[in-house]
């Protein structure tokens, strides 16, 4: 059965049961994503995600600050941070402090390599680049990173098979066989990365002024 045709019976099945279990709930009660605005692409096995990343972390919990990011997102990796007070509001830290709190996750994220981040004239977390978190969690797998335990990473599995996901699983033999590498990518300062950068060749027409001879 075609993908898309699955798809479909599913969401049919699904709205079948839901207007067998809840029928005086009406439409506009509920939110859905064909019809509301203001949503973003997220991986399902989330809470599996997030359970990982805070271990890791150990007693600073870093997920909440990801999550936020992700969703600054605009379904880009990319995230442009122009006000850190404002991000570490929303991860639920408030004033100056606030601010100090947010920063030390986002060098924790970083150091665990989960994101690249590079300063501006906003901030020195101003621009971010969100690593593949399923790519970052299979990294530290491999290299048996303190804090991850045999059942979490178990339910994270299960979690993506379940889904129909095999993204995890084949990064985790990819690093395993030397196909991809097992660390982050090496930070390189903006002017050294334009100064590596290939110029591209003059397409401009020389035109040669020699002196004009005297009649």
């Amino acid at each position: 059965m075609p993908a898309s045709l699955a798809a479909k019976k599913a969401a049919e099945r699904r709205h079948e049961q839901r207007q067998t279990m809840f029928p005086h709930v009406p439409d506009d009660e509920v939110w859905t994503r064909l019809k509301n605005k203001g949503w973003t692409t997220i991986p399902r096995p989330w809470p599996s995600i997030a359970q990982v990343m805070d271990r890791l972390s150990k007693d600073k919990p870093i997920s909440q600050v990801f999550l936020d990011l992700w969703c600054c997102g605009w379904d880009s990796p990319f995230v442009d941070v122009s006000n850190e007070r404002e991000r570490a509001f929303a991860c639920g830290w408030g004033g100056q402090r606030g601010a100090e709190v947010w920063r030390e996750r986002v060098r924790i994220l970083e150091r665990l390599g989960f994101l690249y981040t590079k300063s501006g004239a906003k901030g020195t977390f101003q621009h971010i680049l969100i690593v593949n978190p399923y790519l970052a969690i299979a990294r530290h797998c491999v290299a048996r990173r303190a804090g991850l335990d045999e059942t979490t990473i178990s339910a994270l599995l299960e979690r993506c098979i379940e889904y129909g996901s095999d993204e995890f699983k084949s990064l985790l033999a990819a690093l395993k066989a030397g196909k991809r590498s097992a660390t982050p990518v090496e930070p390189q300062s903006i002017l050294t990365a334009l100064a590596d950068k290939p110029h591209a060749p003059s397409t401009a027409k020389v035109v040669k002024v020699g002196r004009r001879k005297a009649p």
